[in-house]
């Protein structure tokens, strides 16, 4: 039992003054208290003041530090970050540290996954916390200590844990640390700082990856990655625009597209509704175009039998971006490019020097081709280029041209009429047997069987073709 002060002068009391029951009297206190079984952290103590080792990250400081560390994790466990230290009881105390000892004998990683478990906590909080808010008593003894004893290791395991994974801005001291500069962004901050509007910024920073759908407000970002996708934000071209901007027909733009010879800003993860392709990164124009112009020759007049790509490619029956991959990859030798005009309605090129490499610049499939023959859309297709080597992926040949700076995308008809046999999507399914595709996802589910390749990961929910032989459809 402990006996609280009752006068100002007490602690220089002896014990018969301040427990001055005697007899049958201090029997009844006895009685009246109440029984605990000896904590884990109590044992830890009394082993270690016996000289018996325990565990590593306990062991390596003074005995206060790992008793005041443990308490005070097992405090915010218990209790919460509002908790007034103060007004904690001996019992309230004795618990803390049972739930505390529980993480700290664990080490380093028990502790960070305490912290992770309390930063969790705040994942549906209004506005963005910061580190006091959701790390509360713990922060704040820390912080501000009542005396200037070291805290020992479990300050730096904290702060380690707060600059890992919340924003703060450049100077923020973190628990006696300063922050030289801004290492985490949140969609706000960031946005802030480039100037943006936070939902169109939120959006792209979905879309690349950067940022879980209905991300918390709080949510890291790395701060130089997340510049890097706000500035292709401020560089965006709008996909109406591509035409004029490019110097091109609209299908070009497309094909563009299908063969990743532009990558577009999208709006939302593939597979998502309202998914849509909103611009370019003007930069990737200034190459493309730049790129093109390098392998052109410039005149100030029109050179006899030569003429612009489009007409050229519907001469010799193939797609506009074949002759685009012909000028890339070095196969035409004479390209002119006029004075005075700009983008890709400047290039002239010689119909015979293209028909002489098409054969070798059409073999195959191209990526529009295949993914068409697929039934997927194309994000999807080049998504399953990029797990080539893992079960359900589609393997890419690159066909190279004399300068090999760029290479032309082309698939193997074996190689596709090999995936649609072994692998189908609901889509197909739906198609197949005249049903709606959430009928199909039902069947599929009340019979529970689940895709070898979930949407979540590509786009589509793809499922081995022999689920065809379940009688699930007819």
């Amino acid at each position: 039992m402990r006996r609280t002060k009752k006068r100002w002068d007490d602690p220089f009391h002896e014990l018969d003054r301040r427990v001055p029951e005697r007899g049958e009297q201090l029997e009844a206190l006895i009685a009246q208290g109440t029984k605990r079984s000896i904590s884990p952290l109590q044992k830890y103590v009394i082993n270690r003041l016996n000289g018996k080792a325990g565990p590593d990250w306990l062991d390596a400081q003074s005995l206060e530090q790992s008793v005041r560390a443990s308490e005070l994790l097992g405090a915010l466990i218990a209790y919460g970050p509002g908790q007034r230290l103060p007004e904690l009881t001996f019992n309230d105390w004795d618990h803390a540290g049972r739930l505390g000892f529980a993480f700290t004998s664990g080490g380093e990683v028990r502790i960070r996954e305490a912290l992770d478990m309390q930063l969790r906590q705040f994942d549906n909080a209004n506005g963005t916390p910061g580190a006091q808010r959701i790390f509360g008593c713990l922060y704040k003894a820390l912080a501000y200590p009542n005396s200037n004893k070291e805290p020992g290791d479990i300050a730096r395991i904290l702060r380690a844990f707060i600059l890992e994974n919340i924003a703060l801005s450049a100077g923020t001291n973190v628990l006696g640390e300063k922050l030289c500069e801004r290492q985490l962004h949140t969609v706000a901050s960031l946005a802030h700082e480039q100037d943006l509007d936070s939902r169109t910024l939120n959006d792209v920073l979905v879309a690349a990856g950067m940022i879980p759908e209905n991300a918390p407000a709080h949510y890291p970002i790395p701060a130089q990655e997340g510049r890097d996708v706000a500035g292709r934000v401020t560089r965006m071209v709008h996909v109406i625009s591509l035409p004029h901007a490019l110097g091109c027909a609209r299908p070009l733009v497309d094909q563009l597209f299908s063969d990743r010879l532009l990558t577009p800003i999208y709006y939302g993860r593939p597979g998502t509704r309202g998914r849509t392709q909103k611009a370019v990164d003007s930069e990737e124009i200034t190459k493309l175009v730049g790129e093109l112009h390098a392998k052109a020759v410039e005149l100030d007049v029109e050179v006899d039998g030569f003429a612009p790509i489009s007409k050229v490619a519907e001469k010799a029956k193939v797609p506009a971006v074949t002759v685009v991959h012909m000028i890339l990859g070095g196969f035409l030798e004479r390209v002119f490019r006029q004075a005075g005009q700009n983008g890709m309605a400047a290039l002239r090129v010689d119909p015979v020097e293209v028909n002489r490499h098409v054969a070798v610049c059409t073999e195959g499939f191209s990526p529009m081709a295949a993914f068409g023959a697929l039934k997927i859309p194309r994000d999807v297709g080049w998504l399953l280029t990029d797990r080539c080597g893992e079960e359900v992926s589609l393997p890419v040949h690159w066909i190279a041209g004399p300068s090999g700076d760029r290479k032309i995308p082309r698939f193997d008809p074996e190689i596709l009429a090999d995936f649609k046999d072994r692998y189908i999507h609901p889509a197909q399914i739906a198609e197949r047997y005249g049903l709606r595709v959430g009928e199909v996802v039902g069947r599929l589910k009340r019979r529970g069987i689940r895709p070898v390749l979930p949407r979540a990961e590509i786009g589509v929910d793809f499922y081995r073709a022999s689920i065809l032989e379940l009688d699930l459809f007819t």
